[in-house]
């Protein structure tokens, strides 16, 4: 089944689509692993300055409908637009202005805190000098490592500067 397409609305340079736009769009999204669905036609839409929260048990398909709205998974059908984007072809310009800090990264425990904020700032293409993010936040400095808890503040740090 093709996926859905509806025109990328027009933009103001540097603001985003226009307030009418929803800032997540989603019809007919279906997600399969194999021959088993995860998601089974699912229709959203979250408008400017609206909260979501996304809530039901273990496999109901909540992270993989999260990765697919952050552009780290592909659908398998349906329409899906974030802030006027399919996350399936964005870029490095809708990463940056998309916040994203995920519950569990997946990168390696021996890494310092340097090298996340060097790694994430690469990805979303942000030039802070790191020297001054450390000196901003309480986030362990020189070798330390990242524990559970420095990766998501360095993560935050990073994706703020």
């Amino acid at each position: 089944m093709p996926a859905l397409e509806l025109p990328i609305p027009r933009s103001v340079p540097g603001k985003g689509p226009p307030s009418d736009v929803p800032a997540i769009q989603v019809a007919g999204l279906t997600m399969r692993y194999g021959a088993g669905p995860v998601l089974r036609g699912l229709d959203l839409d979250v408008r400017r300055g609206e909260v979501l929260a996304v809530l039901g048990p273990n496999g109901a398909g909540k992270t993989t409908m999260m990765e697919i709205l952050e552009g780290y998974r592909r659908r398998s059908s349906g329409l899906v637009r974030v802030l006027g984007r399919d996350p399936e072809r964005a870029g490095r310009d809708w990463r940056e202005r998309i916040g994203i800090v995920l519950q569990s990264s997946g990168d390696h425990g021996s890494w310092t805190v340097r090298s996340l904020l060097e790694h994430v700032g690469a990805h979303f293409g942000r030039t802070w000098p790191i020297d001054e993010l450390l000196a901003r936040t309480s986030i362990p400095r020189r070798g330390a490592t990242c524990g559970g808890c420095s990766r998501t503040c360095a993560t935050l740090a990073r994706r703020s500067s």
